[in-house]
């Protein structure tokens, strides 16, 4: 809603310090809806705040420690490139969020399907990312592997532990 990376990331950082957790959606714009004339969250915009927010409730990563750019864009999540493509590769800091875990405090329970985004275009996965989706998060975060490029033909993969 027009919010910097780091304004989010900084109330994000709130409300873990004040012994809270944060669930977002990315904004999406209904068709018909009184805010259809505006854009939709940019999905590169939308995977640093995710994975942002992701480190500072769950891996002790403060957002003191990133680094942001003069308009307040995420440049470094302050961890060692290991530990943050294993982060990224697991996929669990890109899916919806919101409600109390079954299994882990960090998987969420909500699976609604499609819940801020199209199925063509997806923001918040109600599903585990496979490994086609998790190169597609890569792409759009500047952050793909070498060998592994997203093609833009790529499509996600449907997972059975929907």
């Amino acid at each position: 809603m027009g919010e910097s990376e780091f304004e989010v990331l900084r109330l994000v950082q709130q409300l873990v310090d004040m012994g809270g957790h944060s669930h977002m959606f990315c904004f999406f714009p209904e068709r018909g809806s009184l805010m259809d004339h505006l854009p939709a969250t940019p999905r590169d915009q939308w995977r640093r705040v995710q994975l942002g927010r992701y480190l500072i409730d769950y891996c002790d990563v403060r957002v003191e420690q990133m680094s942001f750019d003069d308009v307040g864009r995420v440049v470094d999540f302050a961890l060692p490139s290991g530990e943050l493509d294993a982060i990224i590769d697991a996929g669990i800091a890109f899916r919806t969020s919101g409600c109390p875990g079954k299994f882990r405090e960090d998987v969420s329970a909500c699976d609604r399907p499609y819940g801020d985004s199209p199925p063509s275009n997806i923001a918040s996965y109600p599903f585990q990312p496979a490994a086609s989706d998790v190169r597609k998060i890569r792409h759009q975060l500047d952050m793909e592997r070498p060998g592994e490029a997203y093609e833009d033909g790529d499509e996600f993969e449907l997972t059975n532990d929907r």
